[in-house]
């Protein structure tokens, strides 16, 4: 007997896993993402299966943290000042006004020379500050990367409590991830915080995101609130996305 769509697919996210585990399959598995991000620019058909989704989305999320988290720091520091100055060299950094940006944690690009180019430039930086009631993302200036910060509820370092800056003029939004996949959909963290902030009819920035080449997967399981990013910025390249 043949196994049904919805199996299939929980097979490929559990190969993925297996592929991510450990520094030797992540290796193995980059030829497979260099020939897939070749179609990076196609529109690809959107999983939403609630079931599907539910368990595996924590076990992907779980298994590339440990992996990325194994990541020597020198080499992550390395491959972040890479995908940092490709997220540069875009066009519409350049253009952007008002940069919404991120502080950095373990497992994740360190976005601080993008952090820093903003500012140099003149730029308004903007970094998230996380609410629990109701739960939400803000968005809030940041004139000096010295400036107080304090630990939010994921242990991040946020700015101190201020105005939310208007999301309709925003212009760029760097989007941080565990993983990124071929569509353009991303696995976050686990709160929806990014989704609700990216869903909201007023925003009309470009979204990006920055990522390891080990964050890109083909495929990461999917629910009908997530958002899609347009671009995504990494070491060597840039994947632009079309709806599907």
């Amino acid at each position: 007997m043949l196994p049904s769509t919805q199996e299939r697919k929980r097979r490929q996210i559990q190969a993925t896993c297996r592929a991510f585990a450990t520094p030797e399959r992540r290796q193995e598995a980059r030829p497979q993402q260099e020939q897939l991000s070749q179609r990076a620019a196609r529109p690809l058909p959107r999983v939403c299966d609630m079931t599907y989704d539910g368990g595996m989305k924590s076990e992907l999320r779980k298994r590339l943290l440990r992996s990325l988290k194994s990541l020597p720091p020198a080499e992550a520091a390395r491959k972040s000042r890479l995908a940092c100055r490709t997220l540069l060299g875009l066009a519409e950094f350049q253009r952007a006004e008002v940069v919404m940006s991120y502080m950095p944690i373990s497992g994740e690009v360190d976005a601080t020379e993008v952090n820093q180019a903003v500012l140099r430039h003149g730029k308004t930086l903007l970094l998230p500050r996380v609410y629990r009631d109701p739960p939400r993302l803000a968005a809030i200036a940041c004139h000096s990367l010295t400036e107080p910060m304090e630990r939010g509820s994921y242990q991040i370092l946020e700015p101190a409590e201020g105005p939310a800056w208007p999301v309709d003029r925003i212009d760029l939004v760097v989007v941080p991830a565990v993983a990124y996949d071929l569509r353009g959909f991303r696995l976050g963290k686990g709160g929806g915080f990014y989704d609700r902030f990216l869903s909201q009819p007023s925003l009309r920035a470009v979204t990006c995101g920055l990522a390891f080449s080990e964050q890109i997967l083909p495929e990461v399981p999917t629910q009908e609130h997530d958002q899609p990013i347009q671009m995504l910025a990494a070491e060597a390249e840039v994947l632009r996305f079309t709806a599907g």
